[in-house]
């Protein structure tokens, strides 16, 4: 047993009911600061009074259990069952997915403290459903089979984009999706044109056997707002387009998953990981996936474990490191905006033949564009969330090195910045006596000004200049 092991055994001994050994049981990590926290104690008491062990713990007065259970966000539930967390979450929640939590199936009673081990061998760590916060690393090996060649067609299917404007350049990761009188059509965030305003070059270089060197793109269509975008090229080889899930199908939280991105401009590489929630942030339809991308990984690919495209890459979390995805619903809706919906049905996808003709069935060619742009978060945010500095879908950034009440006010912002104002009130230092000035800040102010606004407060003559790849 390793030592984290002998320390969370320790916990369950001295935590745990008595009946323990026979049941998992479920630890509540809070804190009075915590806006999430008082929102689930009405669920924590129904998941009590169903008859599921569940012991609070209080993260301001017991730090130290807090840290043994590895708590790196509040709310924060860890399942443990014989010294081993065999499930976790972190975040706000429902009570089914923490009913979910618990095992269907009675688990094996423990071995007698006395029994020594026969034939000893290393002992594997258990299977974890990792609800939240898992890192790349710690995910199941990626499966055999059918499971593997899905996530080499994938890859194959992905290009890394180059988008320069007179400021530089930026890198980003798209997917093949259908192809069409061999032109090839990709799909990728809407914020890698966002700085360029849609007029940068681009250039285009494929994953798939044989290519070789870079090839220009064009941009057809991007969507800030909804941060997906659309580019085609023409391939000097050819690429198997991946199909794309119907946007009727459901996921589920906790299915299998992998990505696909170039990190900071490298070749693509596959990560595995999986699907930690749906649409927990408003504005269009999200996913949220296991494993914090980096740059360069903006608009890559979130596929299912069958190798369909389930998702396109915005942004990173790398506080609960995980990322924040387009989902289908969000990606079918440029789909229709273009008038190509129908292209992406149950029906196999056409192979992309070399510059030549295909013998896919006719259908309308791809439209000119408006020009192109490089990586940044999504749309408009508004005055509330920027001020707070709040992503585009309420993602909170920079908040890991910030106190709890910091902490509180940004999660506040996150749920109703889109419907609150902000005052700020400024006391003299040197004149305590002195009315304070308040100024409520304008609903929709520029980027430039909350950039000096935030400079201003931070000390800086010349702003906060930010040009965001995934994060």
């Amino acid at each position: 047993m390793n030592a984290v092991s002998a320390l969370l055994l320790s916990v369950a001994l001295t935590a745990a009911p008595a009946d323990d050994s026979q049941s998992p049981v479920l630890y509540y990590v809070t804190a009075d600061w915590c806006v999430y926290c008082r929102e689930m104690a009405p669920t924590i008491q129904r998941l009590k009074a169903a008859g599921y062990p569940v012991v609070i713990v209080d993260q301001g007065r017991d730090a130290e259990l807090a840290q043994r259970l590895g708590v790196r966000g509040l709310p924060s539930y860890r399942l443990v069952h014989q010294g081993q967390i065999i499930a976790q979450s972190e975040g706000r929640t429902s009570y089914d997915s923490l009913v979910a939590m618990f095992p269907k199936q009675p688990l094996a009673p423990p071995q007698p403290a006395a029994a020594p081990p026969v034939n000893p061998a290393p002992r594997q760590a258990p299977v974890q459903q990792i609800v939240r916060g898992q890192s790349p690393g710690g995910m199941a090996p990626m499966s055999s089979g059918n499971s593997s060649a899905a996530r080499q067609r994938a890859r194959a299917a992905s290009v890394r984009l180059k988008v320069i404007d007179p400021d530089g350049f930026s890198y980003g990761t798209g997917t093949v999706v259908h192809s069409h009188h061999g032109e090839a059509l990709v799909l990728t965030c809407g914020h890698l044109f966002r700085d360029s305003q849609g007029r940068g070059e681009i250039e285009i270089e494929s994953f798939a056997p044989g290519a070789s060197g870079a090839m220009p793109g064009r941009l057809l269509e991007y969507d800030l707002e909804r941060d997906v975008a659309l580019v085609t090229f023409k391939p000097t080889m050819a690429i198997e387009p991946v199909p794309v899930h119907s946007p009727n199908q459901p996921l589920s939280v906790g299915e299998k998953a992998f990505t696909v991105g170039c990190d900071k401009g490298a070749d693509a590489s596959i990560r595995e990981s999986r699907i930690n929630s749906l649409n927990r942030y408003q504005g269009p339809d999200n996913v949220q996936a296991a494993g914090a991308p980096i740059d360069g990984r903006s608009g890559g690919g979130l596929f299912n474990d069958q190798g369909e495209l389930i998702g396109v890459c915005n942004a990173a979390d790398p506080e609960y490191d995980e990322g924040y995805y387009a989902a289908l619903k969000t990606i079918f809706a440029l789909f229709e905006k273009k008038q190509i919906a129908h292209l992406f049905g149950n029906t196999p996808q056409q192979q992309v033949a070399a510059n030549g003709p295909s013998r896919a069935p006719a259908t309308p060619s791809m439209s000119e564009m408006p020009p192109i742009q490089p990586i940044s978060a999504p749309g408009s945010p508004s005055a509330a969330a920027m001020a707070a500095g709040v992503m585009p879908g309420g993602m909170v950034t920079g908040s890991s090195d910030l106190t709890p009440r910091e902490r509180e006010v940004l999660e506040y912002i996150r749920r109703h910045g889109d419907e609150a104002n902000i005052t700020l009130l400024f006391h003299s230092k040197s004149n305590p006596n002195a009315q304070p000035a308040a100024f409520t800040l304008p609903s929709r102010p520029s980027p430039q000004f909350l950039q000096h606004v935030l400079g201003a407060a931070a000390g800086q003559n010349d702003g906060v200049v930010v040009r965001g790849q995934s994060q």
